[in-house]
């Protein structure tokens, strides 16, 4: 009489399968912190070449993002978490925009589009750095990670994680317009 045999996984490992089960946007948060690892990787020795403290500055984001992307693969984050992960990318961007566009005042001075530019100086006229595509392919990425990382929050830390970054965008362009004068 042949008895079927079924075989069962242990109980531990069917755990260990059932908590690596992530949302799309858990595997989307994953690729956008990885590629912007990546791209801060990448950028790092010509930044460090430029200066020392722009290169280790590129070397801790590579890092950091890295170990956001190692993060959201291991486990579910927190919503404490998530927010750190949220600003700290905010600031990231924002320090991408200065430095495109008013400059980092104590930043060394380069050559940018064939003249020497000062920092501090507004480079959309006079260009302070080149914003190329490779740029703005990794701010598109930094800015849909804060979109994915706000959506996997609960409900009630998004909105008011969310009013709190619109209300910091109005403050920086109630400060822009006001310096404008």
């Amino acid at each position: 009489m042949g008895a079927t045999v079924l075989h069962r996984e242990p109980l531990k490992r069917q755990r260990l399968r059932l908590d690596h089960q992530r949302s799309f946007a858990v595997d989307a948060a994953i690729a956008l912190s990885s590629a912007a690892a990546l791209a801060h990787a990448a950028s790092t020795s010509s930044h460090y070449s430029w200066w020392a403290l722009s290169g280790g500055l590129f070397a801790f984001l590579a890092v950091a993002q890295g170990a956001l992307a190692y993060r959201l693969y291991r486990k579910p984050m927190s919503d404490a978490a998530l927010r750190v992960a949220v600003w700290g990318t905010v600031a990231i961007v924002g320090l991408y925009v200065v430095s495109r566009t008013v400059g980092i005042p104590f930043a060394p001075e380069i050559a940018g589009h064939g003249g020497a530019a000062r920092p501090g100086r507004s480079i959309v006229p006079g260009a302070n750095k080149y914003v190329g595509a490779f740029d703005l392919l990794t701010l598109v990425v930094e800015l849909l990670l804060v979109m994915v990382l706000t959506g996997l929050m609960t409900k009630q830390t998004r909105q008011r994680t969310s009013a709190k970054l619109m209300w910091a965008g109005l403050a920086i362009w109630v400060l822009a317009g006001v310096s404008a004068l």
